[in-house]
């Protein structure tokens, strides 16, 4: 599992629910970090469509995947967890001390506004035991993908219009 260090830029959110991790508004979940970290980019423009890319694009940010096993409904489950730069910043430190694979973090969410910050804190005091690190392994990895935005070339724009037959016009 390795974090990069991303230059910091402006924006960031959340979004999840079914396999995705959803974190309430100012709210928390403690769980432990799993497998590979897919990253990706993503163009959102106000008013616009999101766009995604599996390259570097222009005005497309980048945007991170990974699995995060949580204790729902009593058992380990693994949920796909998107997160901003700033977070793959802070992991990628926390990483540096402490093996993210073993060790249980909690993410806490704050909203004010229109603003969406992350805490990521390493629950070094929380060790995890033989049987719950055991539960985890067993647990089914999501697979992490995207579906890139196609960007490749539209069809030609015919040069005429419709329903012309394609005699002189009478003007």
């Amino acid at each position: 599992m390795k974090f990069e260090r991303v230059q910091l830029k402006q924006g960031g959110g959340e979004s999840g629910g079914g396999s995705f991790l959803k974190i309430d508004d100012n709210g928390s979940v403690n769980g432990v970090l799993r497998g590979d970290v897919l990253k990706f980019y993503q163009d959102w423009p106000k008013g616009g469509e999101k766009l995604v890319f599996d390259k570097p694009m222009p005005r497309a940010k980048p945007r991170f995947l990974v699995n995060f096993i949580v204790h729902e409904g009593g058992k380990f489950v693994a949920k796909i967890w998107e997160f901003p730069p700033t977070v793959s910043n802070m992991l990628a430190d926390i990483s540096e001390a402490y093996d993210l694979s073993q060790t249980k973090i909690k993410i806490t969410k704050h909203v004010q506004g229109k603003q969406t910050s992350y805490m990521i804190l390493p629950l070094a005091n929380e060790k995890l035991t033989a049987k719950q690190l055991k539960d985890i392994e067993s647990v089914e990895l999501n697979t992490l993908s995207i579906t890139p935005t196609d960007t490749g070339p539209r069809a030609p724009l015919k040069n005429y219009a419709p329903g012309s037959s394609g005699e002189d016009i009478p003007f």
